[in-house]
């Protein structure tokens, strides 16, 4: 008898995405949008990746070219609104690649993606492997370095030395521990953020429908594929290596051994991604500034009781992923009312941008009040704004301004479930815009 077949994980997230927009319509996804920095989002019914970064886009009024310094970015596909992080690796850049972890050195960590076969990383770069499923990100961020959980949740503090055969070593007090894998929830190595950072030259921040984002440089595309060489990182991640690569477009797979060194120059080894995994591309360190990158001058919180929850970097206020009616944000600010957030654009910027809305933590309650003020003038005042609202775009002109204050203010209920968040906020340099 013909053994049944089941489909892999990454099948499955595609199978979803896929009866989503059976089920919904083609309004479920709005096709590709493309979105630069003067502004415009472009509508498209298709996208091309160049070398070097620029996009083509095809539609029913033709198609038009962009360069990459003219991008915010691409959106292919809504995430599908996963908070949990998967089963993999963490690494010290934030980012999250899922997989089965087969073996960790001293040296190294090997991992078989879903993606792609197998990829190897330098131990340095490595902050957290998970093995449990459905991992909560805001536990994980948390943690502190050297803590081993459970699946039962049991803790442990060690050492993790290796792992080999299915059993984690650890150094403890009490001396060398083994522990099966299948029994841990994950280990916490090292800190990371909980999303890209600034860098020091231009990146892309890739990410994909299952939750997991990359940085690296897009090379073009290729019978569907997205080609992203991953290399001269902001934390110096250039010691990685493809053991086998695996395209999963349609026609079969690719192999191709390849070593650990990085290309002269500082470039890196190229990733084959399918397309059709996209869910978003955000392009960094051209025109684009994250407000959740900077220092801000001032800030001012008074909760209407007594009860202070400080605002966060690309997190809410409860430490949790962005998230607004379903959909995660990689990048923003969260913020409880009264917050008064207050940054110096000594004219450097020309428009400030942002999606705004009360967190999905609030679970529809909250009520408050979104302002932009610029050089001490009110250009952007939302009304109440509910824990059921839909969330909306702000998009305020600061062309030639030398301050930028985001407040939040109390609603009917003072500050009770108040956990608002300025998504995606971001500034768009003057320069860019020449």
């Amino acid at each position: 008898m013909m053994a049944m077949q089941f489909p892999s994980r990454h099948s499955w997230v595609l199978l979803s995405a896929f009866l989503a927009v059976l089920l919904c319509g083609p309004r479920a996804w709005g096709g590709v949008e493309v979105v630069t920095v003067s502004g415009e989002a472009i509508q498209a019914d298709a996208v091309t990746f160049e070398a070097g970064g620029g996009v083509r886009t095809r539609g029913p009024a033709g198609g038009r070219r962009f360069a990459s310094d003219e991008l915010v970015g691409v959106r292919l596909a809504h995430p599908l609104g996963i908070r949990k992080v998967r089963r993999g690796l963490v690494l010290t850049t934030g980012e999250t690649w899922s997989g089965a972890v087969r073996e960790l050195s001293g040296e190294s960590a090997l991992l078989r993606s879903s993606l792609l076969r197998e990829l190897r990383f330098a131990r340095r770069e490595v902050a957290a492997v998970i093995s449990g499923e459905g991992v909560s990100a805001t536990d994980l961020l948390a943690a502190p370095t050297g803590e081993v959980v459970l699946r039962n949740g049991d803790r442990i503090q060690g050492q993790l030395q290796s792992i080999r055969g299915g059993v984690a070593t650890l150094a403890t007090d009490l001396g060398k521990l083994g522990v099966a894998v299948e029994r841990l929830a994950y280990i916490k190595l090292a800190q990371f953020p909980p999303s890209w950072g600034p860098v020091d030259r231009p990146l892309t921040a890739i990410v994909l429908a299952d939750g997991d984002w990359l940085l690296g440089d897009i090379v073009g595309e290729e019978e569907g594929n997205l080609l992203v060489r991953r290399g001269a990182l902001p934390t110096g991640g250039a010691d990685f290596a493809i053991v086998a690569r695996r395209s999963l477009g349609e026609g079969g797979a690719t192999t191709a051994e390849q070593g650990a060194e990085p290309a002269e120059g500082g470039g890196g080894l190229d990733l084959s991604v399918p397309k059709s995994a996209l869910s978003e591309v955000r392009y960094l360190g051209r025109g684009v500034v994250y407000l959740s990158d900077l220092e801000p001058a001032r800030v001012e919180e008074k909760p209407f009781f007594d009860y202070l929850l400080p605002w966060q970097r690309d997190l809410s206020v409860g430490k949790g992923r962005l998230s607004l009616r379903g959909q995660v944000f990689y990048k923003g600010l969260g913020v409880h009312s009264r917050c008064r957030l207050t940054y110096e654009l000594v004219g450097k910027y020309a428009r400030f941008h942002s999606v705004i809305g009360i967190d999905d933590e609030a679970r529809g309650k909250g009520n408050c009040v979104f302002e932009v003020w610029v050089d001490g003038e009110r250009r952007f005042e939302s009304g109440p704004v509910t824990g059921r609202d839909e969330h909306r775009t702000v998009e305020v002109d600061v062309t030639g301004a030398d301050e930028l204050v985001l407040l939040v203010g109390f609603g009917e209920a003072g500050d009770v479930a108040d956990r608002a968040d300025w998504a995606v906020a971001y500034l768009v340099t003057a320069d860019a815009l020449r």
